[in-house]
């Protein structure tokens, strides 16, 4: 039987942020207190194309930021004569949308 914890940002905003929120603004209704729907990590990696060693450093820094391995997303159209080719180099990594694993993303 696995048991799962809250991520830590759920937690802390519910125990912590929603209440001086409710207090601040003087909510009447827990209802009136906005929540967050979805965090987004993104990353750009300018040189990357050129150097696919960027990107690995990319993906390590993103993995122990968000605690999820990114996907990394390649180019899909031509950009000029030297810097992208159509699905060559990589692009950039982004982390997957998994709900509340991880990245916690309202799911």
């Amino acid at each position: 039987m696995t048991t799962t914890t809250a991520p830590r940002l759920k937690t802390r905003y519910r125990e912590e942020i929603a209440g001086k929120l409710r207090e601040e603004f003087s909510y009447e209704n827990v209802m009136q207190i906005p929540g967050l729907v979805k965090i987004v990590v993104n990353m750009g990696v300018g040189d990357a194309a050129r150097d696919s060693k960027l990107i690995d450093g990319a993906v390590k820094d993103l993995t122990t930021i968000t605690g999820q391995k990114p996907a990394v997303t390649k180019a899909r159209k031509s950009r000029g004569p030297v810097q992208l080719g159509a699905g060559g180099a990589g692009r950039g990594p982004r982390p997957p949308p998994r709900g509340s694993r991880g990245v916690w993303g309202g799911g």
